[in-house]
């Protein structure tokens, strides 16, 4: 059973770490490339799955309309991009050959 003081601990300090790769379209004269981009966060899951929507939902609200459908994180852009990384969470993202 976990007592608040242990919860606390274990909110503080957990490690979620993930990386994606995406492969873009390219015609066959060019080299292939990926992007890829590494997320880090210390801290608890459970706020962090909040902070993102928290701060999606601002984006959407204050800024940007999406035309309708599914709004995946990546319809967000580079705005998305700073107000997490304001947060606390690290992100990065880098071309590859």
């Amino acid at each position: 059973m976990l007592t608040s003081i242990s919860r606390q601990r274990s909110t503080h300090s957990d490690e979620l770490t993930y990386r994606a790769a995406a492969y873009p379209d390219l015609p066959d004269d060019k080299p292939p490339r990926r992007a890829i981009a590494d997320f880090t966060w210390i801290g608890s899951g459970y706020y962090l799955t909040g902070l993102l929507v928290f701060e999606a939902a601002l984006l959407i609200l204050n800024d940007k309309q999406p035309k309708g459908g599914i709004v995946t994180p990546a319809t967000l852009g580079e705005e998305y991009a700073e107000r997490i990384r304001k947060a606390g969470m690290k992100l990065e993202i880098r071309m590859e050959k």
